[in-house]
């Protein structure tokens, strides 16, 4: 699993896009943390894979604020054979 990143479709209103890089698709939970000190969990369930291998979602802000950082799978439960790309940072 992997953070792919974060665009805005308006000021309220984040997509925040990750993947399943490997053939073993699993139910995967993602932290994202706000400009605002707000942290929260997104857990999304196996069957956003049967899609492709990205999915995108829509995460409310408030009016202004930015998404600091996304991590995929926080607890590091899921077997991962690069954990570098499961953090996405603002401006890095």
């Amino acid at each position: 699993m992997g953070v792919q990143g974060v665009t805005y479709a308006n000021d309220t209103t984040a997509i925040v896009a990750v993947d399943c890089l490997e053939q073993c698709p699993m139910p995967l939970t993602v932290e994202i943390k706000t400009a605002n000190g707000k942290t929260d969990r997104v857990k999304l369930p196996v069957e956003v894979w049967q899609g492709g291998a990205t999915w995108r979602f829509r995460y409310a802000v408030p009016a202004g604020v930015k998404i600091e950082s996304v991590v995929a799978d926080p607890d590091k439960r899921l077997p991962d054979v690069n954990s570098a790309n499961n953090t996405w940072k603002q401006g890095v």
